[in-house]
């Protein structure tokens, strides 16, 4: 540490012998005149290049910077998506339980006598004599329909 101190003084200390040390200037400037019009116009297109190079940087930074948010807040509402998808997916099957639920106890409530004989007893129905049973088979179709009296 003690040589770094004394690098800056005017004598350069050691075994040698002792020389007078010329100090530099700090920094060399041109004068105007001695700098040509042709490194004028140099020294100025350099300085565009650099004001160009340092917009261009500018705006591919804001451009990236865009893009990164954008991806976020995509990826965020394809997540948000996904959560809502999988919590809807959880209620339909709640849904489909409870239905199930509910389908087998109307099925156990009903009893195909207590209908036949509420039917019979309590509105008057009788079953169908086999005198008014038709039967007819349609080879071309599942279904048939009717668009007039069918003869006796």
């Amino acid at each position: 540490m003690a040589g770094s101190t004394r690098r800056y003084s005017e004598y350069i200390d050691g075994s040698a012998a002792r020389k007078l040390r010329e100090r530099r200037p700090e920094t060399y400037t041109r004068p105007e005149d001695e700098i040509s019009p042709e490194q004028k116009q140099h020294i100025k297109r350099r300085k565009r290049l650099n004001i160009m190079s340092v917009i261009v940087m500018a705006a591919a930074i804001i451009t990236s910077m865009y893009l990164c948010i954008s991806y976020i807040m995509v990826y965020s509402e394809i997540t948000g998506t996904s959560k809502a998808i999988s919590r809807l997916r959880s209620e339909i099957t709640e849904t489909q339980a409870f239905n199930d639920e509910a389908h087998k106890e109307i099925d156990a409530s009903l009893n195909l006598e207590d209908v036949y004989e509420k039917a019979t007893k309590e509105y008057g129905m009788v079953p169908a004599d086999k005198s008014q049973i038709y039967k007819y088979s349609n080879k071309k179709s599942d279904r048939v329909i009717k668009y007039s009296d069918i003869p006796e």
